[in-house]
């Protein structure tokens, strides 16, 4: 794209849009800043719009010119002397000589847009679990009140008491909410019913489920049927977990990577040198990335290293990606990084100049981030520009 046709490009524009009034007196959902930014594949910043109510903004991505000065001095003149800038031509120009015209070399990139809107939702205290499901986005806080939302202006809240929520799920058209203090497991409903579902162990730290089974990693491992009831264990102290294709993986509290198949029979187990810096796994693409104390270790589906950072400052605590990126926070300051399909950063996006709070819980929803800032819930709309 050359400079005056990115001068053309014009601004998309984000108009505020004033906050509702809730079902619930206790909470609001208010939307204080707007900002969109259009941005290339190669991670090109083309234009960046926003608009703010009440505070000043920082700003996502590089305010400077993404065009880089060509070094080449006779690129400035009528000559093709220069036989490192022919060399380069030749591999990206259409060259016309006595052999005919060969075919042109077509490249494109594609342009995306990012709209950042900051506290689309307001909860009572710091938010601590957010989910969406279908049909609704459940969300607790640190006090463990529950906010059963549909679009963010509608919404339901409830407290279970003595119950502290370590995690909630989706499963066969149920939202379970599991607690470490409690052998329980709890049923709500949209409209606050709740049922209990003793399942005689505690310390239940999550939750994962697939189609036909619920995975529980507690003081050992659960799988539970359809109908919830237990349908295998296994002993040991895990401490995460995910599926990654047709495996069950889990992280021992050792480092050990433990492989199970869907029934929690077990398969295999990997060692690493490194393994005592494993503190999280996470699924994505065919790939296991595994949060370490200072980076991000990513295996293929045969549990070979094929990348790792060591740039992180925290552990990752969370983790989203759809078909083209994976996003990741963690507990500290500007923490919030997306990955490429090709393993590689987005380095002027949104790393450069925001001030993001610590991030504590992320999920995605149609293309869109959903991620905790404070007691707040902030957006980032993924939109593909043709």
């Amino acid at each position: 794209m050359s400079q005056d046709e990115e001068k053309k490009i014009k601004k998309m524009k984000i108009e505020n849009e004033d906050s509702s009034e809730s079902r619930s007196q206790e909470t609001s959902s208010s939307n204080d800043t707007h900002s969109s930014y259009l941005i290339l594949e190669d991670d090109g910043l083309l234009s960046e719009d926003s608009s703010s109510s009440g505070e000043n903004l920082d700003y996502f991505g590089s305010s400077s010119s993404t065009v880089e000065d060509d070094v080449s001095q006779a690129a400035w003149v009528d000559s093709d002397e220069d036989s490192e800038l022919r060399e380069e031509l030749e591999e990206d120009a259409l060259w016309i000589n006595s052999e005919g015209v060969p075919k042109a070399i077509e490249r494109s990139r594609k342009e995306i847009s990012f709209n950042y809107t900051r506290k689309v939702f307001t909860a009572r205290c710091k938010v601590k679990i957010f989910r969406c499901f279908p049909h609704v986005k459940v969300l607790v806080d640190s006090f463990n009140l529950i906010y059963m939302i549909r679009d963010f202006e509608t919404f339901k809240t409830f407290k279970i008491s003595l119950y502290k929520i370590s995690d909630v799920c989706y499963f066969n058209g149920r939202i379970l909410f599991s607690s470490d203090s409690s052998s329980y497991l709890k049923e709500v409903t949209l409209e606050g019913e709740v049922t209990d579902i003793k399942k005689g162990t505690g310390n239940i730290k999550k939750m994962v489920s697939s189609e036909n089974y619920l995975y529980i990693v507690a003081d050992k491992l659960f799988c539970l049927n359809k109908n919830l009831s237990i349908k295998s264990d296994f002993n040991g102290q895990f401490v995460d977990a995910c599926l990654l294709g047709d495996n069950l993986v889990c992280l021992k509290d050792d480092g050990d990577i433990y492989c199970f198949d869907q029934e929690l029979t077990f398969r295999e187990k990997h060692s690493f040198s490194f393994k005592f810096q494993f503190k999280r796994i996470f699924y994505a693409k065919d790939k296991l990335f595994i949060a370490t104390e200072n980076g991000l270790v990513i295996l293929n589906s045969a549990f070979k290293q094929i990348k790792t950072f060591s740039n992180l400052s925290e552990p990752i605590t969370c983790f989203a990606f759809n078909s083209d990126f994976i996003l990741h926070a963690s507990a500290y300051q500007n923490s919030f990084r997306i990955l490429k399909n090709d393993l590689s950063y987005f380095e002027k996006f949104p790393y450069s100049k925001i001030k993001i709070n610590p991030i504590s819980t992320m999920d995605i929803e149609n293309d869109t981030v959903y991620f905790s800032d404070s007691r707040f819930i902030s957006s980032l709309k993924i939109n593909y520009i043709d």
